[in-house]
């Protein structure tokens, strides 16, 4: 059955209150409201100035929880702009009804003359024949019945506008924003220092509260001591969190990530498993919980993405039936390894440094440098290089018949390939969250 799909573009640097209204107000209407937040785009370099992932989670938190709203990372992930016209293509495939969500002014001046038919792709083309929800802004002049594209309809119910721009420019001033942004938004901004004129840090501060954080308990459902652990503690909002409370090993954090990651929320671990590098080292946690009122220290960490997966740790290569492997390594098209022989090579992040590379022997990089690491396993010549972190790196097999390898992703098993994309995600980096006694920068050197 055909369904009626609305398409809502916009930069996401800096979603906001109003852009919600519109979600809220127009998801009863269709059958998929799909909030479009934009990749990198030549002709507004106001958007790539926020990182792709940033923009990514203030999306995902603007638009959380309203029933029938999507919001499509594609376009940031792969850092492209598709165009309206594509995704009209795109979505009208399957034979679905799409609406494109837009304001006045870009249909003001008709056919001939206004933004949608002089700027957009194929835009008179869209004009004629395309469906548009022309949301109506205080201060704009009325449209007239000649300006108006042939499917259209004309909402006025969302009357009142703000520019993201004019936020950003709040931000700059030091002036508050939590008239026009929900709070989780405004605190993440505060966090990570956005739209300071300053370099963005991976660490950053947890402000202590005097309630009860809202939390989301995970455990290790086959480990006693984290169930005996979890026993006293409750999930306390699980829909809407501000804390995700993992028990049990590095192994449970994970599996946890894998699953949680678009809540947008810190993770804050609490080992009771044998490896605890990403967890916080508590003795005692009850109801009360472990002083959640005290100020926390977060920690931004990237996933890498591998052929449509990604992972927190690392990425590897192995052979089959325990033939070695013989690949050659690119970073960003540039020869880095030529004619590599072992058992296996190891790409991984800096909090996955301290894993699997470490048990092969190599080195560990702080939390928060801008590296990532490659490994190699019982490997001639052996390896342990740091990488820039926005690297494309493409471990290529050679004699893939001879020698196949296989690949895997947080020892996950992707299967055999002949080729291995490998990158930093642009739309994926959970936090951490730890007690100041436990900060993770500290505990890299220790292990």
């Amino acid at each position: 059955m055909a369904k009626k799909i609305f398409l809502f573009g916009l930069s996401g640097n800096m979603p906001h209150l109003r852009h919600r209204q519109i979600a809220e107000l127009l998801a009863p209407e269709c059958d998929k409201f799909i909030v479009v937040p934009c990749g990198v785009r030549p002709d507004k370099l106001t958007v790539n100035d926020t990182s792709s992932v940033d923009r990514a989670v203030m999306c995902d938190m603007n638009f959380r929880n309203i029933p029938n709203v999507e919001v499509l990372l594609d376009d940031l992930e792969k850092e492209e702009f598709t165009r309206a016209y594509d995704l009209d293509q795109q979505f009208r495939r399957n034979g679905d009804e799409v609406w494109h969500v837009v304001g006045s002014e870009l249909i003001e001046g008709g056919i001939d003359k206004s933004d949608v038919s002089t700027k957009w792709h194929r835009g008179r083309e869209l004009f004629k024949q395309a469906n548009f929800w022309i949301l109506y802004r205080d201060g704009r002049p009325s449209l007239s019945h000649y300006e108006l594209p042939p499917q259209r309809r004309y909402d006025t119910r969302v009357r009142k506008y703000i520019s993201s721009s004019s936020l950003r420019k709040l931000v700059s001033d030091h002036k508050p924003i939590d008239d026009f942004v929900l709070p989780e938004v405004a605190q993440y901004i505060e966090r990570r220092g956005l739209y300071r004129g300053l370099p963005v840090q991976s660490k950053s501060i947890l402000p202590a509260i005097k309630e009860r954080r809202r939390l989301l308990v995970v455990w290790g459902h086959a480990n006693s001591d984290a169930q005996e652990t979890a026993s006293r503690l409750k999930s306390i909002n699980e829909s809407n969190p501000e804390l995700i409370i993992v028990i049990g090993g590095d192994g449970t954090m994970l599996r946890a990530i894998r699953k949680y990651w678009r809540l947008r929320v810190p993770f804050f671990g609490i080992n009771r498993g044998h490896i605890g590098f990403l967890m916080n080292e508590l003795v005692d946690a009850d109801s009360n919980f472990i002083r959640l009122h005290q100020t926390l220290i977060v920690y931004q960490s990237p996933l890498l993405s591998v052929n449509g997966h990604l992972a927190f740790n690392d990425v590897w290569v192995k052979g089959i039936d325990e033939k070695i492997i013989y690949v050659q390594v690119f970073a960003d098209g540039k020869l880095r390894l030529k004619d590599l022989a072992g058992d296996g090579l190891i790409v991984s992040t800096p909090a996955g440094s301290t894993g699997y590379a470490r048990k092969a022997g190599g080195q560990t990089i702080k939390i928060g440098e801008s590296s990532l690491l490659l490994t190699g396993i019982a490997a001639r010549p052996f390896v342990s290089a740091p990488v820039d972190i926005n690297s494309e790196i493409r471990i290529e097999a050679i004699n893939s018949d001879r020698w196949p390898m296989q690949a895997f992703a947080d020892g996950e098993k992707l299967g055999q390939m002949k080729e291995l994309r490998i990158r930093t995600s642009r739309i994926a980096a959970p936090e951490l969250a730890f007690l100041p006694e436990y900060d993770l920068t500290e505990k890299s050197a220790d292990f």
